[in-house]
């Protein structure tokens, strides 16, 4: 028995023409509150008002950023202004981590200091040898 698997399932479902549920909606009460608005504002202001409404429906239903619809890009912005935030930073010390810092420090020291003797004996080699090398004995 054969089963059909959905393909785009991130995708959602074109209801009313060519229109999501959610942008007719926008649309549609965008529209709704134009109508009530025609009959009772004088018209200069219900164009301006009309026209603002319309901008403001048309980009929460089309417009996306970073590939994230605009309500929820909206709805992101108020809740992290919204949000008390508080930012707290104590330094904790840690005895034990401390002393294996100290050590390993301790290390360092003693490897750099033996580098150094190692290399003074080498210097001094390098001298003797080019004094030999130059006075041809």
């Amino acid at each position: 028995m054969e089963f059909s698997i959905p393909q785009f399932i991130e995708r959602e479902s074109k209801i009313i023409g060519p229109l999501t549920l959610k942008q007719f909606l926008y649309i549609g009460v965008a529209g709704g509150i134009a109508l009530i608005l025609y009959f009772t504002i004088p018209f200069g202001y219900f164009i301006l008002v009309s026209i603002l409404l319309a901008v403001i429906s048309l980009s929460l239903a089309f417009v996306n950023v970073n590939g994230i619809p605009l309500p929820t890009v909206l709805k992101n912005f108020l809740f992290f202004s919204v949000a008390p935030r508080i930012y707290i930073w104590k330094k904790i010390e840690f005895p034990l981590y401390k002393k294996a810092i100290e050590k390993k420090i301790a290390r360092k020291k003693e490897e750099i200091k033996e580098e150094a003797i190692l290399k003074a004996e080498s210097d001094s080699n390098l001298r003797k040898l080019r004094s030999h090398i130059e006075l041809g004995v």
